[in-house]
């Protein structure tokens, strides 16, 4: 009776190590995700500034800078 709780003992080890390690990969790939996210959010967030850039040089190719509203109140009256 001794060997079979001592090899049941070894039993439930295993499976706990087991489950262990299992949760700690899913921990993990959860982190991994949520910063795989955080860098997919920062590149919409460069891809909207780049836009913004390109469309505002688009407009100065159109027209020029005088094209532009210069009516921010901070102008020098000259």
């Amino acid at each position: 009776m001794n060997w079979l709780a001592l090899i049941l003992g070894l039993v439930r080890l295993a499976q706990s190590l087991a489950d262990w390690r299992a949760r700690s990969e899913a921990a993990d790939g959860a982190a991994a995700k949520v910063v795989a996210d955080a860098l997919n959010r920062s590149l919409d967030d460069v891809a909207a500034a780049r836009s913004a850039r390109q469309d505002m040089r688009a407009d100065l190719d159109r027209g020029g800078p005088d094209r532009l509203r210069d009516d921010d109140g901070f102008r020098r009256r000259d």
